[in-house]
């Protein structure tokens, strides 16, 4: 199966772009958690 060059370069991207996002969430997530307590 080959890929494209470009296509896995934005397809990383984008992984890592969700990974951030999802990070971020977590993040403020815990804040809240400590908040809280």
């Amino acid at each position: 199966m080959h890929l494209d060059r470009r296509r896995f370069m934005a397809f990383i991207a984008m992984v890592i772009n969700c990974a951030s996002e999802i990070e971020t969430k977590l993040e403020r997530i815990r804040m809240v958690v400590v908040a809280a307590k």
